[in-house]
């Protein structure tokens, strides 16, 4: 069986922060205030690539049609 195109699910804070373009320190604010979803196993930290994805769209800002 080969996974030539298996892409990671569970992502590390280092990780999430590169994937949003983000600094760590403001992923973490992020986290202490609920404001993306995440996964919490003992102290470790992960983020699901499809709930960040559903996140990410719920902050898109529709665009403004001039007339």
């Amino acid at each position: 069986m080969e996974n030539k195109h298996l892409e990671k699910r569970y992502l590390n804070i280092k990780e999430t922060s590169t994937l949003l373009d983000i600094k760590i320190s403001t992923l973490y604010c992020w986290i202490s205030q609920h404001k993306i979803p995440y996964i919490k196993i003992g102290k470790l930290v992960k983020f699901d690539t499809y709930d960040i994805g559903k996140w990410l769209e719920t902050k898109k800002i529709a665009e403004k049609k001039l007339i």
